[in-house]
């Protein structure tokens, strides 16, 4: 623990014994015991790539009514138990962020035209019509929020609120800086799929929907002896364990601008945006499994493309229709435009 870490800060036993006019940490304050350490190891699970960052901070922020003993050990704040917050710990985040801002810098620069193209279109904030929030480079707005997190100071000990939002915003910010480079990958694949075999995939002109051959035309030449359960997780039909909370407790106050970042009203956002993976519960999975498994058959595997491939493009469309709403609705409630959070819910 830093030398210049104040009394205070040290435990809640030795706080209970100083006399009444000793200064006082936050009440939030207090110190990890090492015998928890394995249980602030794991991490909330899902199974897009781009949103496990932003869950891993987030879901975890849902700890903040678990009580944390007083043994010696690192510094945390109680809401935030998974968060160390020692100079250490928080010298490690700003280095982790100036790394995920480094690769983005590189992933936008060797990103090819229409990459950039989709990838604004799809991950960019945008209006009801398609028209930009912002002008100039569409990462700009992300860009200059990382500049003015490096230009902050880190808070003292004396105050480990303002500490623990210092080190939440650079976990989110790096989240966000990373899910950029996640997301131009995934287009540039997008890409190389269409080139490489002629995959259809969402990216103007190269969106034409493929035309399945006849079981006829197969003429039984093909025998996979995949199982049903095998087909659906091929397709992107997976059962989702995940079970999330909101609470507004975990919000947190942006250190450079004083404002509030509302990770409540994000959670309730990703619950409208991808409410598949928040509330659809194994069990139905498995049921859905035994329902085309007792008529599984050549004919059902190929409806079944053919209904996935129309639900791979439709999802692309909704899914932005429904941003452009929901961050329209934010919007109307007094939200500027080039808010994070509105960056959160197109680029997640």
């Amino acid at each position: 623990m830093g030398a210049d870490l104040p009394d205070a800060a040290v435990s809640v036993a030795e706080l209970e014994q100083e006399a009444p006019e000793a200064v006082a940490a936050d009440a939030g304050d207090y110190v990890l015991q090492e015998n928890d350490a394995h249980l602030l190891r794991k991490s909330p699970a899902g199974y897009l790539k781009v949103i496990i960052p932003l869950l891993l901070v987030l879901g975890a922020l849902l700890l903040a009514e678990r009580k944390i003993g007083s043994r010696d050990g690192k510094v945390i704040h109680r809401s935030t138990p998974f968060l160390t917050l020692e100079d250490a710990d928080i010298e490690r985040y700003r280095e982790e962020l100036n790394e995920a801002a480094k690769e983005m810098e590189e992933a936008w620069k060797n990103s090819e035209p229409l990459v950039r193209e989709t990838f604004t279109k799809y991950f960019i904030p945008s209006g009801p019509q398609g028209e930009s929030l912002s002008s100039g480079d569409p990462v700009e707005n992300l860009r200059a929020h990382v500049e003015e997190m490096r230009k902050s100071k880190v808070p003292g000990f004396l105050s480990l609120g303002a500490r623990k939002d210092y080190s939440l915003h650079l976990r989110l910010l790096k989240s966000l800086c990373v899910a950029v480079v996640d997301r131009l990958q995934q287009v540039e694949e997008m890409q190389q799929q269409n080139e490489e075999v002629g995959v259809p995939v969402a990216i103007d002109g190269r969106d034409m929907p493929y035309s399945f051959p006849s079981l006829d035309d197969l003429k039984g030449e093909v025998e996979s002896g995949m199982r049903a359960k095998e087909f659906l997780e091929l397709v992107g039909r997976q059962a989702c364990p995940l079970a999330l909370s909101s609470s507004a407790k975990a919000n947190y106050v942006v250190p450079y601008t004083k404002t509030t970042f509302e990770t409540f009203t994000l959670w309730k956002l990703f619950e409208k945006l991808y409410p598949e993976h928040f509330v659809t519960p194994r069990l139905e999975f498995e049921a859905k499994v035994r329902r085309i498994g007792r008529t599984w058959s050549s004919d059902v595997a190929l409806e079944e493309a053919k209904k996935q491939q129309k639900e791979y493009f439709d999802s692309w469309e909704k899914g932005l229709e429904l941003r452009r709403k929901l961050a329209q609705e934010q919007m109307e409630k007094g939200m500027r435009a080039d808010d994070l959070l509105i960056y959160c819910l197109f680029l997640l």
